[in-house]
């Protein structure tokens, strides 16, 4: 399934493959919650966030009856009375992967970024304007604001919203990684990624929202301890690597483990040789991807197969500073190993 393709195109083709589940499965959990949802490229992350806004938006009402008849959501009454009930702030961050030269360059990306969020609500903004709210989100997305103050965009807009419809909105987030996945310098990093957790700290921690739903490229668990999640670790958030919400979050080690697979043939051959010595032997040095998040899983190096491996289980990182290696923790995840193996190694000769 192709990840930019939404919801709306997949289900006119025939090509969705219903998850309307989540939608069910996370009321259960948690009907006013967040939930954070990571997986690595092309597991239908994009697919999930387009369908819940289908689902969820007002500005959709006339088309959800058709998108979602016949799926699976539409046999609970419970959740189908939400329909269509709510105003959906969608923010789109998953094209925003670049090597910022300057956190300049990255702060202008993420204005247009939350430019492109606060469009549809710009006549609300406008009619609302309580306190001067549409003018100062105008200075901040123009950078007539100091930009200390840009992360709060998003905060405004709900306070709007909320005020405007009386009902909290529905927060959308797609990509929370990706702004900071490919830039290099340090420094610019580590100023990206204090952004983005004063952006999630305001967003999802000081301000009432009906539900919110996050993607990341790669699990919460496995990030570094500075990084673009460390202010949605809390109890408040109910995150995939939490076993009440792995089962409905859309991804399974079939996917994860192909994913791996399709990296290992598209990669050095001799990389498949490392990966037979690993499963014989059940540990090896560690080459991993601790630079902030796994930086391109699309990539086909040894060190982005390994970081790939290990944020979804089949392998364990263990040791400290440059003394690190990698352990294969037992036999199912051996097992998944010789799965990876064996569907590269086919599907090379296939080709």
């Amino acid at each position: 399934m192709n990840d930019v393709r939404s919801f709306r195109e997949l289900r006119g083709a025939g090509l969705y493959e219903d998850r309307t589940m989540q939608i069910a499965d996370m009321m259960r959990l948690d009907p006013c919650g967040a939930f954070l949802y990571t997986r690595p490229p092309g597991t239908g992350k994009t697919v999930s966030v387009s369908m819940l806004d289908a689902f969820y938006n007002r500005r959709l009402a006339d088309d959800a009856p058709s998108l979602f008849e016949g799926l699976d959501v539409s046999r609970f009454p419970q959740c189908m009375e939400y329909m269509s009930g709510y105003d959906v702030v969608r923010l789109d961050l998953d094209g925003l992967w670049a090597d910022y030269p300057t956190y300049g360059d990255f702060l202008d990306a993420m204005r247009g970024a939350f430019a492109r969020a606060c469009a549809p609500f710009e006549e609300t903004m406008l009619r609302d304007n309580y306190a001067g709210t549409a003018e100062r989100v105008r200075k901040i997305l123009e950078g007539e604001i100091p930009e200390a103050n840009t992360h709060t965009v998003f905060r405004d807009l709900v306070r709007t919203l909320n005020r405007s419809a009386g009902r909290m909105p529905v927060v959308l987030v797609d990509g929370l990684d990706r702004p900071v996945a490919g830039i290099s310098d340090r420094e610019v990093r580590d100023s990206a990624v204090r952004f983005m957790g004063a952006f999630c700290k305001a967003t999802f921690k000081d301000e009432p929202f009906y539900m919110a739903y996050v993607t990341g490229t790669v699990r919460a668990d496995q990030c570094c301890e500075t990084d673009v999640y460390c202010d949605l670790h809390n109890d408040s958030v109910v995150s995939d690597t939490r076993g009440r919400f792995g089962r409905i979050s859309g991804g399974s080690e079939e996917q994860y483990d192909g994913v791996a697979a399709r990296m290992l043939r598209e990669s050095d051959p001799s990389y498949r040789d490392s990966l037979g010595e690993l499963i014989g032997s059940g540990t090896g040095n560690a080459s991993f991807k601790r630079n902030l998040l796994c930086e391109n899983l699309r990539g086909g190096d040894w060190s982005s197969l390994q970081t790939l491996l290990v944020h979804t289980g089949c392998l364990i990182l263990e040791g400290e500073g440059e003394q690190k290696t990698v352990r294969v923790p037992d036999e199912h995840a051996r097992d998944r190993l010789r799965s990876i193996l064996r569907m590269a190694c086919q599907e090379k000769q296939e080709v």
